[in-house]
């Protein structure tokens, strides 16, 4: 019988927390999942950015041949860190160009599919 006192305190507490943490895994929005198609396409490597206004999508290898063949890479390379804003339907590769005051990145549309520059400089002029 004291075994059993015992013992009962710890299964109530790993079915209370294992409850707790079903619970909080089903409420949370933010967790990634791999059962999605976008997200199964990250999962292996092939990340999709998607324009919000017009549902169009284009993924990173995609856009980085788009880059490779346009005038960003008239002046550097690309680097591995990028980014998708899907507020404005783009994929921003960053560019190992050195420009005082400034830190250039391609900028892909998801749209039409073009890219240019965009110095992203600061307009201070160094003394």
């Amino acid at each position: 019988m004291k075994k059993l006192l015992l013992i009962m305190p710890i299964l109530l507490a790993l079915v209370f927390t294992g409850a707790m943490c079903s619970s909080t895994s089903d409420t949370n929005t933010n967790s990634a999942t791999v059962n999605s198609p976008a997200n199964l396409n990250e999962a292996i490597g092939n990340e999709l950015c998607k324009d919000t206004a017009t549902s169009k999508s284009l993924s990173y290898d995609d856009a980085k041949e788009i880059a490779e063949s346009s005038d960003c890479v008239s002046e550097g390379n690309l680097k591995t860190t990028h980014m998708c804003n899907e507020n404005t339907g783009t994929w921003w590769i960053d560019l190992d160009i050195k420009k005082e005051g400034c830190s250039p990145a391609c900028v892909i549309n998801v749209n039409d599919k073009t890219a240019e520059i965009n110095w992203m400089c600061t307009g201070l002029i160094s003394e």
